[in-house]
């Protein structure tokens, strides 16, 4: 009888221990069943974490089988070379699925720190390109924005995403619990108030030119051509302000830059 219930304890305790392990490891497969679902349909944040928990499921299996083998090991010894292989080829894939219907089963019973979702890699990926493409947004109007207003407001977005990354990185505390909540809306939101400070200065500067904002490169310069001339050299009105010549030079090259960005902006010749 003894050996019985040993036997009995240890394929209990390897079923149940592989059981919680899947548990634990399913919280982020974001499925109604995360561990049977994960493993027979993949995780949908993506191959790394389907990988994960499949070859934690096999490895399960193979552990539980084991552990039968120890239990009972007068029923294995019976079988032949290959009657042994196929019911191993036939037992895991079996005993993995159980695992993880087992799994599933269990999870309500987990603590509520266990069973909450860790913040998936993708997920992480996903926040850190948007990150990467707010700070891009901001540098690139602040090379472009010249009104003091604009820039002071820039410089904060700036320093906004400097605060988001070290709120991406940091696992702990209360404060970067909560911002993190929020971290795709609010990188978002940097992207579009960059965008918006450099609609601004565009408008600002299609006004000093008179033109419309979605000028073309050719409107542009024919546009600054003509009013160069009226402000500058032979053809110069009498009594104009050189002033307002800068102005307009200033006006033209800031629209130019946003019309084409992939090119540096160069100086207008004759």
């Amino acid at each position: 009888m003894g050996v019985s219930i040993g036997s009995a304890t240890l394929v209990a305790a390897s079923l149940a221990g592989s059981a919680f392990g899947l548990a634990v490891l399913a919280r982020g497969a974001g499925r109604p069943w995360p561990a049977t679902g994960a493993l027979l349909l993949g995780a949908r944040e993506g191959g790394e974490a389907s990988r994960r928990l499949r070859f934690a499921a096999l490895v399960g299996a193979i552990g539980v089988l084991f552990a039968a083998d120890l239990a009972f090991p007068s029923a294995f010894r019976a079988l032949a070379p290959g009657e042994l292989v196929f019911l191993l080829a036939f037992s895991l894939p079996i005993t993995a699925c159980s695992l993880a219907a087992l799994a599933d089963l269990l999870r309500p019973l987990l603590p509520d720190a266990w069973r909450r979702a860790p913040r998936s890699v993708a997920e992480r990926r996903a926040l850190a390109e948007l990150l990467e493409g707010a700070r891009s947004e901001v540098a690139t109007a602040l090379r472009r924005v010249e009104d003091p207003d604009r820039v002071a407001a820039l410089e904060a977005l700036d320093e906004a995403v400097g605060e988001y990354e070290r709120v991406l990185v940091d696992d702990k505390g209360e404060t970067a619990r909560h911002l993190r909540k929020t971290l795709d809306a609010r990188l978002r939101g940097v992207i579009d108030m960059a965008r918006t400070c450099l609609e601004e200065e565009r408008r600002a500067a299609a006004r000093a030119l008179g033109v419309a904002p979605d000028a073309t490169p050719e409107q542009l310069h024919a546009v600054y051509a003509a009013l160069r001339d009226l402000y500058e050299g032979p053809g110069a009105l009498p009594g104009t302000d050189p002033g307002r010549a800068a102005e307009l030079r200033a006006a033209y090259e800031r629209l130019r830059a946003q019309t084409a960005p992939a090119a540096p902006a160069a100086s207008v010749s004759g």
